[in-house]
């Protein structure tokens, strides 16, 4: 693995304190794809926000992948709009977008009953 990012561990440092920065690339090298998704700055904060997560599973002798990160993602974005707008089929909408991303078929989804 090329080292990790100096710009990658600038933010983590300045952002993610309580956590040992050093330790920080096998965290993300045990997910794959996460250290080329590490590299956006947007999915980079959503990955800091995925640390315990990981840690978790990797204490518990778990594997994560990215789809596990992704819906993590989703639930608490579910979570944090409850009650502010009705979007019947936002889960529907975000699953389309997260396969869009990965290149797979987005459209396989469609012809699912909406989640009401």
């Amino acid at each position: 693995m090329p080292p990790f990012d100096e710009q990658i561990r600038e933010y983590l440092r300045t952002n993610v304190p309580e956590r040992e920065v050093d330790a920080l690339p096998d965290t993300v090298d045990s997910v794959h794809n996460l250290r080329e998704i590490a590299e956006r700055p947007l999915t980079l904060r959503m990955i800091t926000e995925q640390l315990t997560l990981i840690e978790q599973a990797k204490l518990d002798g778990r594997e994560v992948h990215a789809v596990d990160l992704y819906a993590s993602l989703v639930d608490q974005w579910l979570g944090r709009d409850d009650g502010k707008h009705s979007l019947p089929a936002r889960a529907l909408v975000m699953e389309h977008l997260a396969a869009m991303e990965k290149g797979g078929s987005a459209y396989r989804h469609l012809s699912r009953p909406s989640r009401r």
